[in-house]
């Protein structure tokens, strides 16, 4: 197989993982705001929109820089991975958009909020963040004041389809073959070895045997 295949197949399998979900959570919302499909029967989908937008920047990033920012055992200081979600939106999203002003907000803010939770509660901060659901593309962020809190509110529908689009733009670079650093940077990326400590290794390998006797 050559490279180029190779780079093809890569952009392959971000399509039917990262990508195939967020495209499934989008039809679903739309689907269930035309009334064509039932609704969700507890939240309206926007905390997952958002998250799955952001995992399929940074992964999408992670390819198209080439693992560059990934932390090694030669760094001091633990790199910020949110760089391959600030890079992607930077280059690929359309020139217009409003999330392309708002990378280190999404990367750095939102992403931490929603995976790790910081931000998700903070009556200390003079400023927040807040997510909806619209079916008008031109409504894709705002500024509004709550009780003399500053407050961007972001469509999280908005952010999965610029993401959908972007990737589809990142796609067909590769499929076409004629940017050389972009696949050189794809290869990199694969290439890329991933340091697993031993005490994950152990305990997978025994969780693993425990299960094949089940």
């Amino acid at each position: 197989m050559s490279e180029h295949e190779d780079t093809k197949k890569i952009v392959e399998f971000i399509k039917g993982t990262a990508i195939a979900d967020l495209r499934s959570q989008v039809n679903w919302v739309r689907g269930s705001r035309n009334g064509k499909v039932p609704p969700p029967t507890d939240g309206q989908l926007n905390f997952a929109l958002a998250l799955l937008a952001l995992i399929g920047c940074e992964s999408c990033g992670f390819y198209m820089l080439g693992a560059s920012k990934t932390p090694n055992d030669f760094e001091k200081e633990r790199a910020d991975l949110g760089t391959y979600v600030m890079e992607f939106i930077q280059d690929r999203f359309e020139r217009h958009s409003p999330f392309k002003h708002l990378v280190k907000v999404l990367a750095d803010f939102l992403r931490h909020a929603l995976v790790h939770g910081y931000g998700s509660y903070t009556p200390k901060l003079d400023y927040g963040l807040a997510l909806f659901i619209s079916l008008d593309m031109n409504n894709r962020a705002r500024a509004v004041e709550e009780k003399g809190t500053r407050v961007i509110e972001l469509n999280s529908l908005a952010l999965a389809e610029e993401t959908l689009r972007a990737f589809e733009e990142f796609k067909d670079e590769v499929n076409e073959g004629k940017n050389a650093e972009l696949l050189s940077n794809i290869l990199r990326a694969r290439d890329h070895e991933v340091k697993v400590g031993e005490s994950i290794r152990n305990q997978f390998n025994v969780v693993f045997e425990k299960l094949k006797k089940a």
